[in-house]
Parts: structure tokens; C-alpha cells; sequence
């Protein structure tokens, strides 16, 4: 779809928006896939000169540059218009920042040719000013990187790197990131980060790293998680508590919500134990996860004072630091979690229950928390309209069924950078690979130049651009309205 298209912008700008915001009331747009994913007669020559893979052939290449900024900057300034007409605080999120495979660097080009599409994602040559128009986008790198820590793969040292490298080169130089444990897309790879025994490890690195904005994936909370817990042994009621635990603490403690990170540890230098500080003008807040299978003493370098008394907000354990001042020895048993700050009692309220003062940010997920602490079940509608959980109801896995026993974990899903990290599942066999909705040639959707994949009257007209193979079509009829009971949310997406 040429998203440059005059009559499209106008469309978009002057009938759709107006209506969804005025008419329907909503409180923002979420703008999906918001680049142009075409082969230009440039990338065809690439594909033809060094090699293709199965599915990567330039079948229809275009000619011309045809970018998605045009529309993107006329939704901007008409949300803008109607923030101001409305009164109402108006949000315009987008799922990433890149505009079209054209603007890669050659060699990305040739990866994609290759059929590795996301290797992009971690090299800070890429233009990502299309960031600036949103006011937030999907942070998959962040994901990858919870992913690596899993498989200790990383040191705290480079996770703190790592971080702030998404946070000052890649997106988030433009942008906000919301920041997530899992979503469905690609979501196969990561299944375990949320399994009851590391669930607390993960979602404590997920509400404490920098920024202001959390999302929380589709199916992950009642009654909706059924589905998990059915298929992958996760805990609904355990997520629920976590997130909503997590959510209060970056709440109330502003270092949380600050860009400032350190990395705090200082030994053992093992893969999998993570520790570091955040902080603001107000306070910090000092974070130890151990991710791996055996218990550990965690020697950290705080910004505390000598002789203060700690609280870990997650157990209620209270520590005292008896080194020299900033360091700190703590206990941590096998796959657990610690969030210290100091013990300061003001007005008869201990500091680590009282508001820390500080703007609040745009915490998305704020009211979320206060309703799942009340045992609230929030219809649809109110998730899609105050509670940012905008969930992707009809993004299937793009590499099939999320069972076990996947090909070789490949960082590549998400462009995690580096050398080959340790599988974790090994014995499948290998398949092609696929890029979800984004493909390496002129392809509309809706229409498959390739031979037709075996088809079924259930299956909707959004998922004929899907790879279709025999065995994964059963995921993809889990969004059909006879499966989906929140048909009022499907429409509405």
C-alpha cells in the first residue's frame, strides 16, 4: 500500500480520525506497521547480484521511493489539532520507527536479501526519524535482550550497555519505547521469560528499566491468560499480581521513570545476575535479579548512605549496609528478584510506602494497576481506550503455531546483535524464514502473486498476505469470530 497516496492521507486525516476521536471517543491512535515494505529496483539488483532466499525472490520490484512519512506527519498534526479542539490529552503511538527497506545501509539490504530481515533493528545506522512524529513505539529490542539474560548470554555490564544503547542510538533517540516482556508477535522465542519460576526475575527487569512506558501483552492476564496457562503452564493470577506490583512501585518512585541507569554489580561477575541503580533528584533505587538456578551473594555498589537501612520492595525484607559507604552484600535465592531503596521514616510514613515526590510521567499503565489490585475485569473497550493494553487480537506468530520445540533460538527475530547465542530447544528442523506482515518485494495485501496456499472459509481477508503453510493454519483460525469472543474489540481493531 502506498501510504504517500494523497486520497489515502485525506482519508485518514480528514474522515477516520475525526470520527474515532470526536465520534467514538477514543484517546489515541495506534498505528501498525507504519513503514512501506517494497523491493525498489535497487534492492532487485541487490537480491539478483548476491542471492536470495526461498521467499525472498524479487518478483515485482518498484520503481521509485515511496515513504509512509507523508501520512505520518499529517496524523500528527491532526491529533494535534484535535488535542487542542477536544481538551483531551490524545495519544499517537506506532509499532517502530523505520520507513522503508530503501533506507538501510547496503549491507543491511543484502541481510534482508538473505532472508535475515531483522538485523537492522540493532545497528544505529538506520534512520529512525520517523520516531519523532509518535509518542511511543514497540521496543522489540528490549524483549531480545530479557531473552538474553534468560539464556546467560549477558553480563549485567552488558545489559546496562545494551540499554542505554536502545535508549540513546536506536529509537528511543526519538522517541519514547514501550517496553514489554512478551506480545504475540514472534512471541514463540520467548514463551519461557514469563513461566511461573522466572516470572517475578523478568517483570521486575521490565518495570524498573528506564522510561515511562509499559505495555502488557495480549493474553497475559485474566480471564484472558487461560489460553497460556493452558498451553505453556503460566500463571494467570501470579502474572497479574507481578505486573500490578511492578506497575505501583515505577509509580511511586520517580527514579524509576528517570533515563538515569548504572550498572551496579561488582561481583560475581556471572551471566544471568543482573544489578543497578536508577535515580533522580529525589532518591534511588538499586535493583538485583538473579535469573540463574542456584542461590548467591551479590556484592553491589549502591547510592545509599553508610549504615542505611534498605527495604526490598518485593519481599519486605529489611537489610542494613554495614560496608563502606555504596557497597552492599546481599542474599539472593535461586530465580529472584530484589528492588531496594532506603528506609526513611517522614510524617509517621515510612519513605518506601509514602509518594516519592517527582512528575508522574506518562505512565501509561497507571489506572491498570489500581484496577487489577481491586480484582476489577476490564471490558475490551476501556483496555483498548485508558489502559494502553492494546492487544494485538489478530497477530498470530509469524513462524507458526507458539509450541515448543521451535528451530535453534535465533536472535535474529529480533536482531539481537552479537556472535550466536546458546539454543535453548534443539531437534526441529530448520524452516525459512518469514517476515510477518513486512516482505522484501512489491507486495500488496491481500494479493499473493505466489501460488495459493490451501484456504478455508473461516480464515479472514486481513490473512491471505500471511505465508500460509498446512500445519500452522490452525493458529491463525484462533482470531476467527466463531473463536474470538470480544467481537465488539476485533472490529474496533
Amino acid at each position: 500500500v502506498n501510504k504517500a497516496h494523497p486520497g489515502l492521507i485525506d482519508f485518514v486525516v480528514n474522515t477516520v480520525l475525526p470520527h474515532w476521536i470526536e465520534a467514538w471517543g477514543l484517546d489515541g491512535v495506534y498505528l501498525d506497521s507504519p513503514g512501506i515494505a517494497y523491493c525498489d529496483l535497487h534492492i532487485a539488483e541487490l537480491c539478483e547480484f548476491y542471492g536470495y532466499a526461498p521467499g525472498c525472490e524479487p518478483l515485482t520490484p518498484v520503481d521509485g521511493y515511496y515513504s509512509p512519512e507523508p501520512l505520518v506527519k499529517a496524523m500528527r498534526e491532526k491529533i494535534d489539532e484535535l488535542e487542542a479542539r477536544t481538551g483531551r490529552e490524545l495519544m499517537f503511538p506506532a509499532e517502530a520507527t523505520l520507513k522503508t527497506w530503501h533506507d538501510l545501509p547496503e549491507d543491511l539490504l543484502i541481510e534482508v536479501c538473505h532472508g535475515r530481515f531483522w538485523r537492522w533493528m540493532w545497528d544505529e545506522r538506520v534512520d529512525r526519524s520517523m520516531g519523532s512524529y509518535f509518542d511511543w513505539v514497540m521496543d522489540y529490542q528490549f524483549r531480545s535482550l530479557l531473552k538474553a539474560v534468560y539464556d546467560r548470554a549477558i553480563t549485567s555490564e552488558q545489559y546496562v550497555e545494551l540499554l542505554l544503547k536502545i535508549d540513546r542510538e536506536l529509537d528511543g533517540r526519538y522517541t519514547g519505547l514501550a517496553r514489554f516482556v512478551n506480545i504475540w508477535v514472534n512471541a514463540g522465542l520467548y514463551i519461557p521469560l514469563l513461566k511461573p519460576d522466572v516470572a517475578e526475575c523478568f517483570i521486575t527487569l521490565w518495570g524498573t528499566a528506564t522510561g515511562d512506558v509499559l505495555f502488557i501483552g495480549s493474553f497475559l492476564l485474566p480471564p484472558w491468560s487461560e489460553v497460556m496457562e493452558r498451553l505453556f503452564g503460566y500463571d494467570g493470577e501470579l502474572l497479574k499480581e507481578l505486573f500490578s506490583k511492578l506497575v505501583d512501585i515505577k509509580e511511586r518512585y520517580g527514579a524509576l521513570r528517570s533515563g538515569n541507569i548504572e550498572n551496579a554489580l561488582v561481583g560475581p561477575a556471572i551471566k544471568g545476575l543482573i544489578a543497578y541503580n536508577r535515580w533522580d533528584e529525589h532518591g534511588s533505587v538499586t535493583v538485583i535479579v538473579n535469573t540463574t538456578p542456584e542461590p548467591l551473594t551479590a556484592r553491589v555498589r549502591t547510592r545509599f548512605s553508610e549504615h542505611a537501612t534498605l527495604v526490598d520492595l518485593l519481599s519486605g525484607e529489611r537489610f542494613r549496609a554495614e560496608r563502606s559507604p555504596g557497597e552492599l552484600a546481599v542474599h539472593m535465592p535461586a530465580r529472584s528478584a530484589r528492588i531496594l531503596v532506603e528506609e526513611r521514616v517522614q510524617e509517621g510514613v515510612p519513605h518506601h510506602q509514602a509518594p516519592v515526590a517527582g512528575p508522574p510521567g506518562r505512565m501509561g499503565l497507571l489506572v491498570a494497576a489500581k484496577a487489577l489490585q481491586a480484582g476489577a475485569v476490564l471490558p475490551p473497550g476501556r483496555i483498548l481506550r485508558r489502559l494502553l493494553l492494546l492487544h494485538h487480537a489478530c497477530r498470530a506468530d509469524a513462524d507458526g503455531p507458539l509450541l515448543p520445540g521451535r528451530e535453534q533460538a535465533r536472535y535474529e527475530a529480533d536482531g539481537f546483535p552479537g556472535p550466536r547465542l546458546r539454543p535453548i530447544q534443539r531437534g526441529a528442523a530448520p524452516r525459512a524464514p518469514r517476515t510477518r506482515h513486512l516482505r522484501p518485494r512489491g507486495h500488496l495485501e491481500g494479493h499473493d502473486p505466489a501460488p495459493a496456499a490451501p484456504h478455508n472459509e473461516r480464515l479472514r481477508p486481513w490473512a491471505h498476505h500471511w505465508d500460509f503453510r498446512p500445519a500452522n493454519i490452525d493458529i491463525r483460525w484462533a482470531c476467527s469470530e466463531a473463536r474470538f469472543p470480544h467481537r465488539s474489540l476485533k472490529s474496533s481493531l
